[in-house]
């Protein structure tokens, strides 16, 4: 019969790198609102609509004129761990700027020109970025005269071999030492 510490213990190792992912609340605006981000600066002909969107039924809209608009939230994150960042951007012509800030730091900022923040379908973007922390802030900023950008199906997801977070390490530790301690018992009798 096996122990059932070391099954539980590989158990923990199978599943460490799920606990550790982080979750985007609404990252596709498919409860057709904002829930789950906090809004600032120039809401300004800003909504959820049914059409263009990237996948789904809904899409976060911004034509925000003259100054940026924002949307964050706070994730969950295991600190030393990397993650890539991953959305899908549809933009109008006209004056236009996006901006990605991480942990507070901005990562992305694009204007009007059309190599930077080209009009069109819907374009994906990616970041590789690292958590500093247990939560980490994700904010987008938007900037669009005199029509609209909008956003769909954001996710942030952890890089494989990434650190998993501490708790996990813990419990992975509290697990294997006694089913390691129970295998050397076992092999002396």
């Amino acid at each position: 019969m096996k122990n059932p510490v070391v099954v539980l213990g590989l158990i923990a190792l199978a599943i460490a790198p799920l606990a550790a992912r982080a979750q985007v609340v609404n990252g596709d605006f498919e409860t057709g609102d904002f829930s789950g981000w906090v809004r600032s600066g120039n809401m300004g002909f800003t909504s959820v609509v049914t059409s263009p969107v990237h996948t789904g039924l809904w899409a976060a809209q911004f034509g925000p004129v003259g100054s940026l608009g924002f949307i964050e939230q706070n994730i969950v994150t295991a600190p030393g761990a990397s993650y890539l960042i991953d959305l899908w951007l549809q933009v109008d012509g006209g004056t236009r700027e996006f901006q990605v800030s991480w942990d507070g730091s901005i990562i992305d900022d694009r204007t009007g020109s059309p190599d930077t923040l080209p009009a069109g379908g819907y374009t994906e973007y990616s970041y590789n970025v690292a958590a500093t922390g247990a939560s980490t802030n994700l904010k987008f900023g938007f900037r669009q005269d005199p029509s609209y950008l909008r956003i769909d199906d954001i996710s942030v997801t952890q890089v494989a071999n990434s650190v998993p977070e501490p708790g996990t390490l813990g419990l992975m530790a509290g697990m294997l030492v006694p089913g390691a301690a129970y295998l050397i018992r076992r092999k002396r009798a």
